[in-house]
């Protein structure tokens, strides 16, 4: 993943794409998960 990202803000470049966007969910819940359990699941 990092590999793709490179130097761009965004998985597709400089505009943010459905896949930024399902990421963005993923991440935002494991946040969440971590905060409230302690696991980081990342």
């Amino acid at each position: 993943m990092e590999k793709q990202l490179g130097d761009t803000p965004f998985f597709a470049g400089a505009t943010i794409s459905t896949v930024d966007i399902a990421w963005l969910t993923i991440l935002h819940r494991a946040d969440i998960i971590q905060r409230r359990s302690g696991c980081d699941f990342i």
